[in-house]
């Protein structure tokens, strides 16, 4: 995944509930064309990747998460390889 520089202030993707229970929802705040290939991974405190979804169509995508155990995670967003968001999240019960 490549980086690019975004300004924090106005992220291109939100991720919610956070804290997260049941479902992680990620938005994309910003149209994708339908060739776009997105993805968005779940690394815990170890930096081992816990979760990893794609999808190629659509700007939303809702996330089981009432496998993964409660705790700190970083999501990592990215659209065809480029890396365009990261954020902690929390997953509670």
């Amino acid at each position: 995944i490549s980086p690019i520089s975004l300004p924090a202030s106005n992220p291109p993707v939100k991720l919610y509930p956070n804290p997260a229970q049941e479902v992680l929802n990620i938005e994309f705040l910003e149209r994708h064309s339908t060739s776009s290939n997105l993805m968005v991974e779940l690394y815990d405190l170890w930096g081992k990747s816990v979760l990893r979804q794609e999808w190629g169509a659509g700007n939303s995508k809702s996330i089981p998460v009432t496998h993964l155990p409660r705790g700190v995670y970083q999501a990592i967003v990215s659209s065809d390889a480029v890396l365009i968001h990261t954020e902690k999240v929390i997953i509670i019960r």
